[in-house]
């Protein structure tokens, strides 16, 4: 149920950042799409979630 949310979490961190940015940006969606893995990855590996989303929005931001 926690992967569920977590990844919910994502597409929507990326959906609002790519409506808040230009669409002709292309290696703005490669850096969204590497921070999308790394947060899935490390949402896997850590004992609370809490903490990568954290990290990863003040990084979109």
């Amino acid at each position: 149920m926690r992967k569920l949310v977590m990844f919910l979490l994502h597409i929507e961190f990326i959906f609002v950042s790519v409506t808040y940015v230009k669409r002709d940006s292309f290696y703005f969606y490669l850096f969204l799409l590497f921070i999308y893995l790394f947060r899935f990855l490390f949402a896997q590996r850590t004992f609370r979630p809490t903490k990568g989303h954290r990290l990863s929005g003040l990084v979109i931001i």
